[in-house]
Order: structure tokens, then sequence, then C-alpha cells
């Protein structure tokens, strides 16, 4: 499974807008197939998240769920739409759907759980993050992403030596693993480590790390988003 399109975060580090974008579902729709108009709508929500457009994110991302209500893919995919956009609520009634129609009980947390631990980061609940991520990062993990807000929790509740573990163990995986310096980054904020957490992002650039799609709403770098080297590799990816 996958969250998100890669189609769409690549679409960052281009100077054009991709074919399918935000408001795209709403066009010529009885010349389109429900797929298409999913993708549509899908993706829209993707990128309008990327330009900082939380409101149209949402209102993409609950066209595809009409389109679409039952699926993992979608279910998960636009819980963290709703999530990074601020609605939380939502995000979390869709993930309990997922859980539900996907996840039968008894079963270890499957790594597409990890947008739990998302949501409640973002609540403020650390403890219940970091028990959850704990649990959804043990073996496998879809990419570096759970363990980027894993190493934040712990940063931001004072365990600087387990953040400090995750960061090894981010230095252990491979240099092709999506959002490894992303990862890193978001951990080194937490830990107010500013020029550190700025060279991982600038490094990320350079490698065309899709998942810094994620930079005008990623809450881990919000107390550095107004700084000069933040705001210039926003300008130069043209967000």
């Amino acid at each position: 499974m996958r969250i998100w399109p890669r189609r769409i975060a690549r679409s960052a580090f281009c100077s054009r807008r991709p074919t399918t974008c935000a408001g795209s579902s709403r066009i010529s729709a009885g010349h389109r197939t429900a797929a298409e108009l999913f993708a549509g709508a899908h993706d829209g929500g993707v990128f309008a998240l990327t330009q900082g457009r939380r409101k149209e994110a949402i209102a993409e991302s609950n066209i595809a769920l009409e389109l679409d209500p039952v699926s993992l893919h979608t279910l998960a995919d636009n819980a963290a739409i709703h999530a990074y956009a601020g609605d939380l609520a939502v995000a979390r009634e869709l993930m309990d759907r997922a859980r539900d129609l996907h996840c039968p009980p008894g079963v270890a947390e499957a790594p597409w759980m990890y947008v739990y631990g998302l949501i409640d980061q973002l609540e403020g609940r650390f403890d219940a993050a970091i028990d959850l991520l704990e649990r959804c990062t043990r073996t496998n993990i879809m990419h570096t992403v759970p363990l980027a807000i894993l190493g934040y929790c712990y940063a931001r509740t004072g365990r600087r030596d387990r953040a400090g573990e995750v960061l090894d163990r981010l230095a252990g995986l491979s240099t092709h693993r999506h959002a490894i310096h992303f990862s890193r980054a978001a951990i080194l904020a937490g830990l107010d480590d500013t020029n550190g957490a700025l060279d991982d992002l600038e490094r990320g650039y350079e490698e065309k790390n899709p998942w810094l799609f994620l930079l005008n709403v990623a809450p881990w770098f919000e107390a550095i988003r107004s700084h000069p080297r933040y705001r210039a590799l926003i300008a130069r990816m043209m967000l």
C-alpha cells in the first residue's frame, strides 16, 4: 500500500501543474469513468495539500471517499490527507473504518496503521503515539516517515536518547529507502537542531525525495518554517 502517489509527489519538483490536479474531478464528469474521477479527486487532494490549500485538499479527498468508501488504499490515504490538513476527527474516523474493514481482531498493527500515530501526535497525545508507532515499526515499515514521527515524539517528550536510537536506525537503512533525509530532518527539528534539520532537507531536495512535497504542511517543521533556508527550499520546489 502507498501513501501517496509518487506521480503527484514528484510534481513538487516540477514547474508545471500535474495533469491530474485539484478540481479535475469536476471537469467533464460525463466523459470520464468512475476510476478516472476517483484518481482526479484523490490526486487532486494530494496536490492541493502540497500547496498548503488544506480546505481544498479535504474537499477533493471527500469526493474520492464518495467514489470509493471501503478500500484500504482510499481510507488510509485520505485519513492522512485529513490529518495533515488539520481535520483530525475525520482522519480518526477513516482510520477506524479501515481498521474495522481490513484488520481482523488480534492481528498485530499493520504498517499502514502508523497514521493513527500521526493523528495522536497532532493531538498532542505523544505517549499514545509512541506506544502505537513502536509496534508499527518493530519489523516491516512502508517507508521511513513512521520512524520520523516516532523519533519526533521521543524528542518532544525529552527522550533524546531514544530519538538518537531512531536516527541510528535510519542511518542503518539503505539510502534508497524513501524519505531517509526527510525523516532525519523531522527528528532533528524535534531535537531543536535547526541547522541539522535544514541540512537534511536540502540533501533530500538534491536527491529529489518525493516526501518534501509535504513541506508546506508537515507539522514537525513548524518551528523552522519561517527560516530563510526553509522558505528558499519551498521556493525552489515551487510549492
